[in-house]
């Protein structure tokens, strides 16, 4: 049943164990020549035994090794794509908020231009509406210092037309008097001084009625462009405030 093991013919000649050699000194199959069954014993069986079972352990390991290696290197490979992945997400999550807060300055840019614009419009119509109650007001001024004026020009001009009516019916009185005309026509006389008095304290309340009515009038001017004024300047406040 070991006709079909070799053993090199110097190995034959010098009765040297077969199984003894190395892997290294086989050559060729030509080399090797059937041993006769007289050649086989238990150690050549052991030997071959022991070789068979560290050739066995070698393939074992050495499977065993390039499993752990494959292992090793998938988790490797597996690690190093989820670390990978994991920037590509992080990076895709920065350019996201970064894209986001880019939108809402822009938005908070053109907020801010619409507001300033709403402002500037508010600010100049305010700022019209406070020019046109201050030209009112200078109108309604002069009007009334031109009525006052006009008015007290009427008033010193009736005054000098009534002192010059006064002087003329002293006159005429005194020489009325000089001429001798009587008791009767003094009586007139007085009676008629008497009335120009009274008609004189008419026309100065008149007077003075017509001064307190002018004069309230531009006080009522003053106060309305007061308030006017105070409340162009809330507004103002307001929008600087919204500012």
């Amino acid at each position: 049943m070991f006709s079909g093991y070799f053993q090199p013919k110097e190995a034959q000649k010098q009765n040297l164990d077969v199984l003894a050699l190395s892997g290294d000194d086989l050559t060729d199959i030509n080399d090797f020549e059937p041993l006769e069954p007289s050649y086989i014993t238990q150690s050549h069986i052991s030997e071959i035994a022991s070789q068979l079972h560290s050739t066995r352990l070698r393939i074992t390991n050495l499977i065993a090794n390039q499993a752990k290696y494959t292992a090793i290197l998938t988790l490797q490979i597996a690690s190093e794509r989820q670390k990978k992945e994991r920037i590509f997400e992080q990076k895709l999550s920065k350019s996201a908020v970064l894209a986001r807060k880019f939108e809402l300055q822009i938005a908070l840019e053109a907020r801010k231009s619409e507001l300033q614009l709403q402002g500037s419009e508010q600010r100049a119509a305010v700022r019209a509406a406070r020019n046109s109650a201050l030209a009112e007001r200078r109108r309604g001024a002069q009007k009334c210092r031109e009525a006052r004026e006009r008015d007290f020009e009427i008033s010193r001009r009736q005054e000098s037309d009534i002192m010059s009516s006064k002087k003329e019916r002293v006159s005429a009185s005194r020489r009325s008097i000089w001429a001798g005309s009587g008791s009767a026509r003094g009586e007139e006389i007085r009676r008629g001084r008497e009335s120009e008095q009274l008609g004189l304290k008419r026309q100065l309340q008149s007077r003075k009625a017509e001064l307190a009515e002018l004069l309230g009038i531009e006080k009522l001017e003053l106060e309305k462009s007061v308030d006017l004024k105070k409340k162009c300047v809330l507004q103002e406040a307001k929008l600087l405030g919204m500012l």
